[in-house]
């Protein structure tokens, strides 16, 4: 199964267009940004997640992407799937990069009764390249 992080950003977007996806998946974890986030992606979204508010603190998470990854298996994980995320060459952030990434699919496998994958298909590309893609999208469809 083929679940993509979709938060209505450009990278995740760009994935949307890119790729086919089984299940789209959006976060509610009282994101300051919440409704514009929702409304840039509402129509392309399949679950949603709402995070217990014990996770997030001043509506921030630590360690985000890690608890993202950890909801989708629990709650898709009868099956074999891949989780597609927006993660780009600027992101800044410890739990944002490709070493995190395999660390925790290792991690998951190690535990898991399914097989689970980490797609991170933008990690080598900029934000401006991405959102040149997505022009680029928009202009030729």
């Amino acid at each position: 199964m083929k679940i993509l992080l979709l938060s209505g950003g450009a990278d995740s977007m760009l994935l949307y267009q890119t790729y086919s996806f089984d299940v789209t998946v959006f976060f509610d974890y009282g994101q300051k940004h919440l409704d514009k986030e929702f409304n840039c992606c509402s129509d392309l979204v399949d679950e949603i997640i709402k995070l217990p508010k014990f996770i997030t603190k001043d509506k921030e998470i630590n360690c985000r992407n890690l608890s993202f990854i950890v909801s989708v298996v629990s709650a898709f994980g009868s099956e074999d799937i891949e989780i597609y995320i927006g993660t780009n060459i600027d992101d800044i952030y410890k739990d944002n990069n490709r070493e995190f990434y395999d660390e925790v699919e290792g991690l998951i496998n190690n535990i898991s009764l399914n097989k689970v994958k980490i797609v991170t298909p933008l990690k080598d590309i900029t934000k401006k390249e991405i959102l040149k893609q997505l022009e680029l999208n928009f202009y030729t469809d």
